[in-house]
């Protein structure tokens, strides 16, 4: 199975600590394990989480449309974004064009109430 994958950090501290380099190793290191091949990677250096529009974000949600690959594999749910609202919006978006969003740190849901992060 095709997959992108998403990494996000915003502060100077995360930098520091949480690299986009560790969240790339672990994303990497859980995609093999689950036999997916990423294709692509999406990475927003510097971007806060509180605010949707973000560019790699932006061109992962455009590319899901395309359906290029067949799942998303990000790192954490706060990576994805630091308000539900807008994880929410965004695994809809990615679920309705069939795009499986999985994260490391998270099991998938087993069914929709299972769905709150």
């Amino acid at each position: 199975m095709l997959a992108a994958l998403y990494a996000r950090v915003s502060t100077l501290r995360q930098e520091n600590e949480e690299t986009i380099e560790n969240q790339i190793m672990a994303i990497k290191d859980f995609a093999k394990e689950k036999g997916l091949t990423i294709v692509k990677q999406y990475l927003d250096d510097g971007w806060s989480g509180t605010i949707l529009v973000r560019p790699a974000l932006d061109e992962l949600r455009i590319d899901a449309k395309k359906q290029i690959w067949d799942a998303a594999v990000i790192y954490d749910p706060d990576r994805l974004s630091r308000k539900y609202s807008y994880q929410e919006l965004v695994i809809d978006e990615l679920t309705e064009a069939r795009i499986q969003v999985l994260f490391v740190t998270t099991p998938p849901p087993e069914d929709d109430s299972d769905r709150l992060l």
